[in-house]
């Protein structure tokens, strides 16, 4: 089950985000799988409890990953409180979902205790791709 989408502001090696997963989940590294395409994941043994698909993308947030857990006891953590964690361990800033019906509106979080409300730049993500932070709320 894919548990959440984030948006990274800096290009994350496959290490980091190995490391920054296990840390976040309390996991080994062999438990973590991280592929730059979900379909290279089909032939995977149970131990496998996340896989994170990254990819590269365009804009000031350059990095796309996406992570599905596969052991569901680890569907209890809080996204917000975990994708800050996440940051403060990886040193980055991320976008993540608002769970607003608004596609360009998103969190913007630096850690655990810091995050807001922004909104994306309409016509550079639906002209180029680009994920750009236009305003803060």
């Amino acid at each position: 089950m894919i548990w959440q989408d984030v948006i990274v502001n800096r290009k994350l090696t496959s290490d980091e985000v190995t490391w920054g997963i296990c840390q976040l989940f309390s996991l080994e590294s062999s438990e973590v799988l991280v592929v730059d395409t979900i379909y290279k994941a089909k032939r995977i043994g149970k131990r496998m409890k996340v896989i994170c698909e990254s990819r590269s993308i365009s804009g000031e947030f350059c990095m796309l990953i996406s992570i599905y857990l596969r052991d569901p006891k680890l569907a209890r953590y809080s996204v917000r409180r975990t994708i800050g964690r996440f940051c403060e361990i990886l040193n980055c800033t991320c976008l993540i979902s608002d769970k607003s019906n608004n596609p360009y509106s998103m969190l913007l979080v630096h850690s655990c205790k810091d995050y807001k409300k922004v909104f994306l730049d309409v016509e550079r993500l639906d002209n180029h791709g680009e994920y750009v932070v236009s305003r803060c709320q």
